[in-house]
């Protein structure tokens, strides 16, 4: 999982209009894809191997109502050693630039996005730890390989702890964050850890690649290098650091030594040590 965190100075006012969102979020038959590395280790030889190896996408397919409204229905697909698995994970639907999802059967809907927000407004969107107060820091243009222009939001995580630095998060119009679908890593998207790896492919249309998940990377990158310049970037993630390479865990939090092995962020990047 990958954070954007950050100490905020300031809003810029002159970033709070901005054209609405252009293209749909919610569309039948888009995929986002990842592929997902199992490691186990040899004692004896103290080496890592690889367990096995997975692919799975989460897929808008198919439609249900729930209540007076209809839902797009989002399944997660596994491919493991040519056996393919398929559950229910949820349902979306969007509506006026909000983006609303369901987990598994549950009926309790919760706003994942909300991308008719302007610079400065504040919004109740739910992610896998809660129901929180979100401010819209930051609206960017971005422009995708393909030459289409899109918009890049920063949501930042509003706190009652003015001492604690705010938490803020990157995602692209139609595309998702940083890791797919959701704002955080949706809680079906196994988090990076030593004895596993997951790999954002790409995010599709009936098969038709929009993005791939590194496309993706350096727009959210893009856009949180832009807002940084308004605020102050946390060491966490900033190019230099005081001049020394200090590590942080995957949760913005300073690590006395790089770990052995496993995953922390250097330099402003992940690394990965097996």
């Amino acid at each position: 999982m990958k954070k954007y965190l950050f100490l905020i100075l300031g809003l810029s006012a002159c970033m709070s209009s901005w054209p609405q969102s252009s293209r749909p979020f919610v569309a039948e038959g888009k995929s986002w894809n990842y592929k997902y590395v199992k490691y186990g280790w040899d004692n004896d030889s103290h080496t890592s191997y690889v367990d096995y190896t997975e692919y799975s996408s989460y897929r808008i397919e198919g439609g249900t109502l729930v209540g007076d409204n209809t839902w797009k229905k989002v399944y997660r697909i596994a491919t493991r050693d040519g056996v393919e698995s398929r559950e229910l994970s949820g349902a979306m639907r969007e509506t006026d630039g909000k983006v609303y999802f369901l987990e598994g059967n549950s009926d309790q809907e919760g706003l994942q996005y909300d991308f008719s927000m302007q610079t400065g407004d504040e919004a109740n969107l739910t992610t896998r730890y809660g129901t929180d107060g979100w401010l819209m820091g930051m609206r960017q243009s971005v422009v995708l390989g393909s030459g289409e222009t899109l918009t890049g939001y920063v949501y930042e995580l509003l706190r009652k702890d003015p001492q604690h630095p705010r938490e803020a998060y990157v995602a692209i119009e139609g595309l998702g964050g940083y890791d797919g679908f959701s704002l955080l890593p949706f809680i079906g998207i196994e988090t990076n850890t030593f004895d596993n790896t997951t790999e954002y492919l790409s995010c599709t249309l009936d098969g038709d690649v929009l993005a791939t998940g590194q496309e993706i990377h350096e727009l959210c990158e893009q856009v949180a290098t832009a807002y940084g310049r308004l605020d102050s970037l946390s060491p966490a993630l900033s190019p230099q650091d005081n001049g020394r390479k200090t590590a942080y865990d995957m949760q913005g939090r300073r690590l006395e030594l790089a770990p052995g092995r496993g995953i922390y962020i250097r330099d402003g990047r992940k690394t990965v040590r097996r």
